[in-house]
């Protein structure tokens, strides 16, 4: 086997050697042409230093001229590979070879310019419909490291944008969702939260790896919404038909009565009638303020936003209560201005601060407020340390009570006011101890100005 030469010529030396032969046998002639014939030594010396000095200018320059468009064209390579598009070749001509290699580079250079700032422009529309996406959106890497997650994810996780490579599917309960198939509901990712999203998944690679894609889509609210809009049509029609029935039933009553009172009856007979008629009527009202109740669900008005300071509120509403007293927390009750519905604001927590205190009165138990600003978001508490709730998944259900002789109207209008101010009402049983903690989450909106 033959062995490879250790030392081998670049193409550079292998053209200033070929330029510099090609010269040799001029100068050789030249020399000999001068033995031959009977010159003096200037005559000779002179001969020979200028034919030196040109075999050795036109080697330099035969050599420039070939290696230095190479030079440039591998420049201009290397800068294309790098993502440069500032640099143009000079020299272009149609008919000649090396006019048409930096012509076709310089062409390569506007296309791969053009497909870059097309990329670019995709990429930057893609990145905006991310960010502006209801859904949460989060991609992992092979290892099932979180690379990316717009802000609905962060909400939903808990988590800081700075801090996003340093979680993992399976410290987020999202390990379950990546294996899930497609289109499947699952809860929220945090056991302590409610929430039901439905799993979008999908696959792409990054140099070569692959990555999953996988996107929560909160469904919890559109069924709320759904959900409310059917109990609205039910009660506006419970509300068409018992309005007409109750009318005659108490106009006829009222008519009865005068009847009885006048007519020549025993008065056994005449004191059972009057009771009789008497609960008819009665029964009528009672019905007639039940329907009124439920239809203002269906006729709660949009929010009226003004400055509202919170702490004076939430003071006059407590001090409606004595058996037991509410405390505001001192420590985690800031005084802050909202911009929210003073009347409905005041209508939630009046809702909610008196069914903590009937829970609490059962146990002989205690109720506290507090609320603090959370980056954005004011969240407020009202926890009480009753018997907790039953049946926590039925309690915004309109007709639904878990109280004697409740309406089951209070905690569902409750929620329908706060999501009208772009807010959540959430209640749970408290962990820490017994009883229930009513939630409220309300946008802390810039303080309009008084004219």
């Amino acid at each position: 086997m033959a062995r490879k030469s250790k030392y081998k010529l670049t193409h550079q030396q292998k053209v200033r050697l070929t330029a510099f032969l090609a010269g040799l046998p001029g100068l050789l002639a030249v020399m000999i042409l001068l033995i031959a014939g009977d010159y003096s030594l200037k005559v000779y010396l002179t001969v020979l230093i200028l034919g030196g000095a040109a075999w050795l200018y036109f080697t330099v320059r035969l050599e420039s001229l070939i290696i230095l468009p190479l030079q440039t064209a591998s420049n201009m390579l290397s800068a294309l590979r790098e993502g440069d598009f500032s640099l143009q070749a000079s020299y272009v001509h149609d008919e000649d070879p090396l006019g048409q290699l930096m012509l076709e580079i310089n062409l390569l250079t506007d296309v791969l310019s053009e497909h870059r700032m097309d990329a670019m422009e995709a990429h930057s529309l893609m990145d905006k419909v991310i960010e502006e996406i209801d859904a949460a959106v989060l991609t992992f890497d092979p290892d099932r490291r979180l690379t990316l997650a717009n802000p609905p994810a962060l909400k939903v996780l808990g988590i800081k944008r700075e801090s996003i490579r340093q979680h993992y599917a399976a410290e987020l309960n999202l390990d379950k969702a990546l294996e899930s198939p497609a289109n499947a509901t699952i809860s929220h990712p945090n056991p302590e939260k409610p929430g039901r999203f439905t799993v979008r998944k999908g696959t792409y690679r990054v140099g070569g790896e692959p990555h999953e894609l996988l996107i929560l889509i909160d469904v919890s609210r559109n069924l709320r919404e759904e959900e409310l809009l059917a109990w609205k049509r039910l009660i506006r029609v419970l509300g068409h038909e018992l309005n007409n029935s109750m009318a005659p039933i108490r106009s006829l009553a009222e008519s009865l009565q005068k009847v009885a009172r006048n007519a020549e009856l025993e008065e056994e007979d005449q004191e059972d009638l009057t009771e009789g008629l008497e609960i008819i009527r009665q029964r009528a009202d009672g019905l007639s303020r039940f329907v009124q109740e439920y239809a203002r669900l269906a006729k709660l008005p949009p929010p009226k936003l003004k400055n509202l300071e919170l702490k004076p509120l939430v003071r006059r509403i407590v001090s409606l209560f004595d058996h037991p007293t509410v405390d505001i927390d001192p420590e985690n009750s800031p005084e802050l201005t909202l911009q929210a519905d003073p009347d409905q604001i005041e209508q939630v927590l009046l809702n909610l601060i008196k069914n903590a205190v009937e829970a609490a009165q059962l146990t002989d138990g205690m109720v506290k407020v507090c609320w603090k600003p959370i980056g954005q978001v004011l969240v407020l508490h009202v926890e009480d340390t009753g018997p907790g709730i039953a049946n926590p998944d039925n309690i915004f259900i309109p007709f639904f009570s878990t109280k004697k002789g409740g309406s089951g109207i209070g905690l569902t209008l409750s929620r329908q006011i706060i999501e009208g101010h772009d807010g959540t009402l959430e209640l749970a049983n408290r962990t820490d101890t017994t009883g229930c903690c009513a939630s409220v989450t309300l946008p802390l909106r810039a303080e309009k100005v008084s004219q």
